[in-house]
C-alpha cells in the first residue's frame, strides 16, 4: 500500500466514525492454507447505508463477505452485528439476521419461483410447519418488489439470468433481514435488469432501515448506487470512503495504481470509467 493510500484511507475512516455501525468487521483476517487472503481488514456498515466492496480479483472480497455471513468460521478478528459477535449467534437466530445472494444451485432449477422465495420463511419455521398468512405475506411482497410476481409459477430453469437474479433478491427481501449480503448482484446483466435490480434493493433498504454490503467489479455501479466503497488491494483496506470518490483519477492512481479516462454522469455528476479495456489492478502493478 502506498502512503498516498494510507493517507486516504486514513482520511475515510476518520470521516466515517460519526455513523454507529451496524454490522463492525475488526482486524479480519483469513488464511487460505498458507496462504494470506485478509489481513487485519476492519470497517462498518451503519442502518440505512449500502457499502460497496470492490477490489481487483483475488483481493479477498468474496472471502470477506463469507466471512461476515459465517460461511467461513476459520476466521481471525471480530466481526459483530449491533454490537454482538457473530460467532454467538446459532444458525437459526443469524439467517433471521442475515441474507446472502450468491449463485443459484443447479439443484432448484426444478423450483417455481414463488417455490424457491417461500425457502427463504424457513428460518422462522419449526420442523414441517406450514407457511403461516403472515409468512404469505412477505412472499408476496418480496416478488413484488423486484418485479418477480409476473413469473412466479415458472421454473427457475425456464427463466433468463436477469429474473433468476430478480427472485434471488427477492428470497432475500422474504427472509426480512437486517444485513443484506450480495455478491456481485448485476455481473453479465444488461443495463435495464442492472438498473431495476439496483432500484429495488435501494428502495428495500430505505424502507426497512437495514444495512446492504455488497461486492461489485463494476466502479461505476459502486459509484453510482453504494452510499460508501471500501476497496479492498493484496488483502487490506486501501480505501473507505464516498462511493462517488471511487472512480475519481487520484484514488483510481493511489488504490488501483492505475489511470483511465472519465466522464461526468449526465445526472450526477459523479466521474464515470470510460471502459476502453477490461480492468485488472495487478496487470497495471
Amino acid at each position: 500500500m502506498t502512503d498516498a493510500t494510507r493517507s486516504s484511507a486514513a482520511t475515510c475512516d476518520a470521516s466515517n466514525s460519526s455513523r454507529t455501525p451496524f454490522l463492525s468487521v475488526e482486524r479480519l483476517s483469513f488464511d487460505a492454507g498458507k496462504t494470506p487472503i485478509l489481513r487485519d481488514v476492519s470497517f462498518g456498515v451503519a442502518r440505512g447505508e449500502r457499502v460497496a466492496l470492490v477490489g481487483s480479483n483475488g483481493v479477498g472480497k468474496t472471502t470477506a463477505l463469507r466471512c461476515v455471513g459465517r460461511l467461513l468460521e476459520n476466521w481471525r478478528g471480530e466481526i459483530r452485528l449491533d454490537g454482538v459477535s457473530v460467532r454467538r449467534f446459532s444458525r437459526r437466530d443469524l439467517a433471521q439476521k442475515i441474507a446472502f445472494v450468491r449463485q443459484i444451485s443447479g439443484s432448484f432449477s426444478s423450483f417455481t419461483a414463488r417455490q424457491l422465495v417461500e425457502l427463504s420463511r424457513l428460518p422462522y419455521l419449526r420442523p414441517l410447519e406450514p407457511l403461516s398468512e403472515p409468512d404469505r405475506a412477505a412472499v408476496d411482497e418480496a416478488l413484488a418488489r423486484t418485479g418477480a410476481e409476473r413469473f412466479a409459477a415458472r421454473t427457475l430453469d425456464s427463466l433468463s439470468g436477469g429474473e433468476r437474479q430478480k427472485v434471488l433478491i427477492a428470497a432475500a427481501f422474504a427472509q426480512e433481514p437486517a444485513l443484506l449480503l450480495l455478491d456481485e448482484p448485476t455481473t453479465f446483466l444488461d443495463y435495464r435488469s442492472q438498473d431495476e435490480i439496483s432500484a429495488s434493493i435501494s428502495a428495500w433498504l430505505a424502507d426497512k432501515n437495514a444495512a446492504v454490503l455488497e461486492t461489485t467489479h463494476d466502479l461505476n455501479r459502486a459509484a453510482l448506487d453504494a452510499d460508501r466503497a471500501v476497496a479492498l488491494a493484496q488483502g487490506a483496506v486501501a480505501f473507505d470512503g464516498p462511493a462517488r470518490e471511487i472512480t475519481s483519477p487520484q484514488t483510481l492512481a493511489a488504490v488501483f495504481g492505475v489511470s483511465f479516462p472519465t466522464v461526468p454522469h449526465p445526472q450526477t455528476g459523479v466521474p464515470m470509467l470510460v471502459p476502453t479495456a477490461p480492468f485488472d489492478a495487478r496487470k497495471s502493478r
